[in-house]
Parts: structure tokens; sequence; C-alpha cells
């Protein structure tokens, strides 16, 4: 009980002045933004400042506070749903991420298979080649054997002839050996050389298509067909007062927010009987037409 009564006499004693002795603060300086009493309004520092009530105050200082705390509410509100549509977003983007490397990878391994397919084929092409050129050399090389082995032979027997020591013998074989000579002399058709290069293989395009793999972007939102406006339609909108002006959002000192209306005159630039059939070439005409006699009146 002490300790309560002597917490009563402390708020009790923060509800009277400092500077006036016994007064109680029952107003509220609003210029300075504290409670003061009559004394500090009339004769104090608070002389000719604007005050109120401390009970209104007190109530102004509740609403506005309730205000704020409404308006935070909403903000937190707005705030939390917009963290769930960025979760939501998150998940999106990771789901996405992975379905575009599932992507990369599916079709780089395409290519690879490809790859693979192209070098076994030109591989085989390369073994064919090789065997092509094979083949043409083993014949030259059974061809020019053939030839060894003749005229080895032909070496041969001009040896046994020229040992004989009969004269009628080595004249009767002589003839048929230089015969069997002229004929193996004669010269046989050259075959082709058989070259030892290869075709080689280019990839240079086949590299610049590889490096030139990029992820494509994003295709760009349809915009709307823009909608065609006749003079005729926004000059008939003017006169029929269709076309209004936004109202515009301003925020107070205090953070708060209120609409301005901008005012609305009514000064019309056309004459009250104007319409959208006057917004042609010929009634400008006819108004320049009417227009020049009375000019010409005005000047007489």
């Amino acid at each position: 009980k002490d300790g309560k009564a002597a917490g009563a006499d402390a708020y009790a004693g923060r509800m009277l002045c400092v500077e006036h002795s016994g007064e109680k603060m029952n107003f509220y300086c609003l210029d300075c933004r504290m409670p003061v009493c009559s004394h500090c309004l009339i004769l104090g520092e608070h002389k000719g400042h604007h005050q109120n009530l401390i009970a209104e105050a007190s109530t102004t200082g509740r609403e506005t506070l309730a205000a704020w705390v409404e308006e935070h509410g909403k903000r937190g509100t707005e705030a939390e749903d917009l963290l769930e549509r960025l979760r939501s977003t998150e998940a999106e983007v990771e789901r996405n991420a992975d379905a575009q490397r599932s992507i990369i990878n599916s079709e780089l391994d395409v290519l690879k298979s490809h790859i693979e397919t192209k070098r076994t084929q030109l591989l085989s092409r390369s073994k064919l080649e090789e065997q092509k050129k094979f083949q043409e050399l083993q014949q030259q090389v059974d061809r020019e054997e053939a030839v060894q082995r003749k005229s080895a032979g032909l070496v041969s027997r001009s040896e046994d002839v020229l040992g004989l020591t009969s004269a009628h013998a080595f004249l009767a074989v002589l003839l048929p050996l230089i015969q069997d000579m002229r004929i193996a002399s004669q010269p046989h058709s050259e075959l082709p050389q058989v070259s030892c290069d290869f075709r080689p293989l280019s990839t240079d395009a086949q590299k610049r298509s590889i490096e030139n793999l990029a992820l494509g972007s994003p295709a760009p939102a349809a915009l709307p067909p823009p909608q065609a406006v006749g003079v005729a339609s926004v000059v008939s909108q003017y006169a029929a007062g269709a076309v209004q002006q936004q109202p515009q959002v301003a925020v107070a000192w205090d953070g708060s927010m209120h609409q301005q209306q901008q005012q609305q005159h009514n000064y019309s630039v056309l004459p009250p009987a104007y319409n959208a059939a006057h917004a042609t070439y010929s009634n400008l005409r006819q108004q320049s037409v009417v227009a020049q006699p009375q000019q010409q009146q005005q000047q007489q």
C-alpha cells in the first residue's frame, strides 16, 4: 500500500506545474507540444501560444495514434501479401531455373550424340579412303614386281645363252631371246600416282555455331492494339465534357494522404451549339465566307 501511495503521489506531482506551485496543467501548448497550466498561458513563457484543453489534446492524440496504427496495420498486411507473392515468385524462379538447366543438359546431350555419330561416320569414311589408297598402291606394287621377275628371268636366260660355246646353238636361241626382250621392253601404261594426302576436316563453322549458342530472350508481353481516335470524336468528347482531369493525391506534413480535385471552371472554348459535324473543312470555308462581308461592313 505504501508503494501504491507513493506512486500516486509521484503521478499527481507530474500533473502540477513546476513553474507555478499548486497549479494543475489542464492545458496543452500546441506550439511547444507540452502540458502547461493557465498561468503559463497568461503570464509565463507560453503566453500567446496556441493551446487546447489537455483532455481534448489527449483525445486528438489518441485518434492520431489510432489512425497511424491503422495505417501501419494496412502496410503490414500489404507487406505480408507482397512477401507471399515474392516467396511464390522465388519458388517459380527456382522451378524455371531447374527446367532451364534440364533443357540445356538435354539439348547438349543431343548435340553430343550427333557429334559422336558424326565422328563414327567420318572415321569410317577415312578408313575407306585409306583402304582405297592401299588397293591402288598394291596394284602398282604387283605390276612392278611382275616386271622385276620377268626382267630377272630374261637376264638369267641371257647369261645361259652367253655361256654357250657352240655358235650354231647360240644363234639358234638368240633370236627368240631378243624378241622376248623387245616385247618386255615395251612401255606400259602408267598408273595414276597415289596421293598420300587425305581430305582435311574443317570445323570452323561448327565451332562458331557452338560459340553462338546462347539463351534466348523471353518473349515480350503483347501490347493491346492502339485504338484509332478521330478528330471529330475528340472534339465531341470535349464539347460534351466527357474528358475530365484526374484527381491528384497530396501528402500532408503529418503523413496523411488526401485527394485534391482541381476546380472545374465552366470556361468552354467552343460555342454551345458546336458539335462534331462542324469539324470539317467545308464548314470552315463557309464561316470564312460569312466573316468576310462582316469585316468589310465593320471597316466601312
